[in-house]
């Protein structure tokens, strides 16, 4: 590995570290956790009075009188290793097909810009996003242990209870309960909302790319927007 993509890596996975509350707050909040009573609010648009649940900062600032500051980093470890190891994966898939392709004559004819007919334009789409689709779900396949460690790890705040508090604790009690197949529950709802999003963010991107955009310098940053990998 590169002193740059270590960089990378590393800066990322600080990022991760330090916005860890907030994912943490949402896992609660997407299970259903409601700690906190609703409060009265008014609509944006009509003024009407209603009932609301308390923001993401209510919820942070409810974990952290139950936890202190640290519990606001219960599951860190795990999340920081998923998203180190699937993006490691992902990148060394990636650097072999595109090996691949760099010695296959047919692909570098098919390498060309976004001005090319509608046929060939869909097809190098097609070709190009499955290849990330590929890459992108050996990367999801091979973290989703270290997912599955993380969202059990949050979710046990609710019951108080203590069997998740490490990776080493959370794998011993994963695997004894349920096998090897545990460390994979929820696999396939998480893989086809990766694939649709591949997808329809690709497809967005080149699109863009295609009929809004004709400055090529400007082509570049299409897909960062969209949140494609270059």
């Amino acid at each position: 590995m590169s002193a740059l993509a270590f960089a990378q890596y590393g800066s990322g996975a600080v990022i991760t570290a330090l916005l860890h509350p907030f994912g943490y707050a949402k896992v609660l909040m997407q299970v259903g956790y409601e700690p906190l009573p609703p409060v009265p609010s008014t609509t944006f648009f009509f003024r009407r009075e209603v009932l609301v649940y308390p923001n993401i900062f209510k919820y942070m600032g409810h974990i952290r009188a139950e936890d202190g500051l640290s519990g606001l980093y219960r599951g860190v470890v795990p999340r920081v290793l998923a998203g180190t190891f699937g993006s490691l994966v992902q990148f060394n898939i990636q650097g072999k097909i595109k090996k691949v392709d760099s010695k296959s004559p047919k692909k570098q004819e098919k390498r060309g810009d976004d001005d090319e007919d509608f046929v060939p334009w869909l097809e190098k789409f097609a070709q190009e996003t499955a290849e990330d689709t590929l890459s992108r779900c050996c990367g999801v396949i091979a973290s989703h242990p270290f997912h599955v460690i993380m969202i059990r790890s949050m979710v046990q705040f609710i019951g108080k209870e203590t069997r998740y508090s490490s990776v080493w604790s959370s794998t011993k009690e994963i695997y004894e309960q349920e096998g090897i197949l545990g460390f994979f529950s929820g696999l396939i709802p998480r893989l086809i909302g990766e694939v649709l999003t591949i997808w329809f963010t690709s497809f967005l991107a080149r699109a863009i790319n295609k009929y809004l955009v004709q400055e090529k310098d400007l082509k570049s940053y299409t897909g960062a927007a969209c949140g494609v990998s270059p």
